[in-house]
């Protein structure tokens, strides 16, 4: 979840590091650091809370310089979010820095071991027994060789960069990914390609259990667990892998909320329909399950996919958090299929579920944003979303490209089962592709959507409320209106309400309920005036006019659709309503606090 930024070769210290480090706070913002080695010496420098990385920067050396730098963005997890827990951290000789991305799990006993032998620790963290590790095989083997031999005591997935003695530059990952650049004889090495400025034009994709070296002259790349040497590979640079800009919109939420209808259209538009009705024929020719695993925003978008194909393929479908489906030993057999979404194709718990379903030999599949992510390559077969890079830490762009995925996905199931004909399938894709101009129209509306969130953001709870396929919608609204606003919510299905949860109603509670004109519309409105007879204020989300007749607080209309594309449409409002919300109580919309992009450890 954190961001590594290291460089090698002459550059402009400041700019390397504010450039570099700024792409990448989504991963992780509570803190910042730098190592640089210029001039014979290295100069180290954190910062921690806001504007932290403005502050790192100024302290940084002015002007060009042959240099080589370790940087990172902390998310904290071993220690408090202080200066000393900050990376990079360093060795006993304060030759060796290191910056680190994952957890250490056996960090514990290394240090109880390393400090019977005299090392000196400074922090709390787990990654400060990494350079202390390498100095102790220092004193025996070559550096690269060192670092080898120490990361094979460590425990848990990562990716590190360190820098030592001023000269060697080392990259490893396990589980975790890293990326190294090339350009005009400079090197890169970077958590994300997004980091990579525009000159960087290829870079070398490190793979799995794999070690980067270079020492200025020679550049080599050794197997983690062989220590045999590997070939270098260079790969092409495509443009949307590198940072994205926020085009005049005051975040990069509301740009990428902007951006949903043509994320929808791209991802429908690219669809690989071939792959998928090979996929579906061959689950249904195992008369195994199909399982959908994901955590957050893409378990959300895994429960709307579990409606849609029950609902046209009638095919069983089960969904599951990832976290939770690792762990509880699930009886999987080599009939069932395991289909994970994820955004960033780099979620620990969501890999992980791939790794079990592969133990058992199952079918695996993904949904995913990011080609070449670890998630995309483990996976026997992916299905790609076109959202583009998404920066934004509360995901928008790709929660509906997702949805389009399941939904294309659907429809090969259904075709595959006999259940709709060639035609009839044809017709449901166009309806598909209609919904983007749809989504404009939702999307026109967000003035009185600003008025609404700035009426109820000084509540201090919320309700969402909705049934059958909205309730993942009504869940995913009230996540957003979390992360963003921090104001508590609570996404419920309608009809259980009055088995606890009612008891919460008292008057003046904002209750966002989700009323659409399916065959739950009549059920839904009993249940919006059983909670509105309690005196919550309801805020109706609704594709009929009908809705009125309950006198809510407020409503905001949305265009009818088939019952299966209404959730593209309805979660707009609520994506905005948290938007605005957060907004006027004067959040960090875009760097919540305690979170972070793409959650690479458990």
């Amino acid at each position: 979840m954190c961001g590594i930024v290291g460089f090698s070769g002459k550059g402009e210290v400041r700019r390397i590091v504010a450039d570099g480090l700024g792409a990448l706070q989504y991963r992780g913002y509570d803190a910042c650091g730098c190592a640089v080695w210029t001039g014979g010496e290295f100069r180290v420098k954190k910062e921690v809370g806001t504007r932290a990385l403005a502050r790192l920067v100024s302290s940084l050396p002015e002007g060009i310089l042959e240099c080589r730098i370790v940087s990172h963005t902390r998310w904290a997890t071993h220690g408090k979010n202080t200066r000393h827990n900050a990376h990079p951290h360093l060795d006993c000789t304060g030759s060796i820095a290191v910056v680190h991305n994952g957890i250490i799990e056996n960090h514990a006993r290394l240090r109880s071991l390393l400090a019977s032998r005299g090392h000196s620790f400074c922090s709390e963290t787990d990654t400060e027994v990494l350079p202390h590790l390498v100095e102790e095989y220092l004193r025996t083997v070559p550096a690269a060789q060192a670092v080898r031999q120490a990361l094979l005591r460590i425990e848990g997935r990562f990716a590190v960069v360190l820098l030592i003695g001023g000269v060697m530059m080392v990259a490893a990952r396990r589980g975790l990914p890293l990326f190294i650049g090339e350009s005009e004889g400079c090197l890169w090495i970077v958590s994300d390609r997004c980091a990579f400025p525009d000159e960087v034009q290829s870079h070398i994709p490190l793979g799995e259990g794999e070690i980067f070296f270079s020492d200025g002259e020679e550049r080599g790349l050794l197997a983690l667990v062989s220590g045999a040497r590997m070939p270098l590979r260079r790969v092409r640079l495509a443009a949307s892998q590198k940072t994205a800009d926020r085009r005049g919109y005051p975040h990069y939420m509301r740009k990428e909320i902007c951006e949903q209808p043509s994320a929808v259209s791209r991802t429908a538009a690219q669809w690989d329909r071939q792959t998928a009705d090979d996929f579906c024929a061959e689950i249904i020719g195992k008369r195994g399950r199909l399982i959908l695993v994901g955590c957050g925003t893409s378990w959300h978008a895994a429960l709307v996919g579990k409606y849609m194909m029950e609902e046209e393929a009638r095919f069983p479908v089960e969904v599951d958090y990832a976290s939770e489906f690792r762990y509880r030993r699930p009886p999987l057999t080599s009939s069932d299929a395991v289909l994970a979404i994820s955004q960033s194709g780099e979620t620990a718990d969501t890999m992980a579920s791939l790794e079990l379903a592969r133990e058992h030999r199952c079918l695996t599949a993904s949904i995913c944003n990011v080609p070449d992510s670890s998630i995309a390559r483990m996976s026997d077969i992916c299905f790609l979303t076109s959202a583009g890079p998404e920066i934004g830490v509360a995901s928008t762009k790709a929660f509906t490209s997702q949805l389009a995925a399941v939904r294309l996905l659907s429809l090969s199931l259904a075709r595959k089962k006999g259940l709709v004909d060639e035609a009839a399938r044809c017709r449901k894709e166009s309806a598909l592709r209609e919904i983007p101009s749809l989504m404009e129209r939702v999307l026109g509306a967000s003035e009185a959507i600003s008025c609404l969130a700035q009426r109820y953001a000084c509540c201090a709870s919320a309700l969402y409320l909705g049934r059958g396929i909205q309730l993942p919608i009504a869940l995913e609204g009230a996540l957003k209106l979390k992360e963003v606003s921090y104001i508590h919510a609570e996404g419920y299905p309608a009809a259980e309400m009055k088995h606890g949860p009612i008891a919460l109603v008292e008057r003046g509670l904002p209750a966002v309920c989700i009323a659409v004109g399916d065959r739950h519309y009549g059920k839904m409105l009993a249940n919006v005036a059983e909670v509105q007879a309690r005196g919550a204020e309801v805020v109706l989300i609704s594709d009929t006019q009908d809705s009125l007749n309950l006198r809510p607080s407020a409503m905001i209309p949305v265009p009818s659709a088939h019952e299966l594309l209404l959730p593209f449409l309805t979660v707009l409002p609520l994506q905005l309503f948290a938007y605005y919300a957060a907004v006027a109580r004067g959040c960090e919309v875009d760097r919540p606090r305690n979170l972070a992009k793409s959650v690479t450890v458990e």
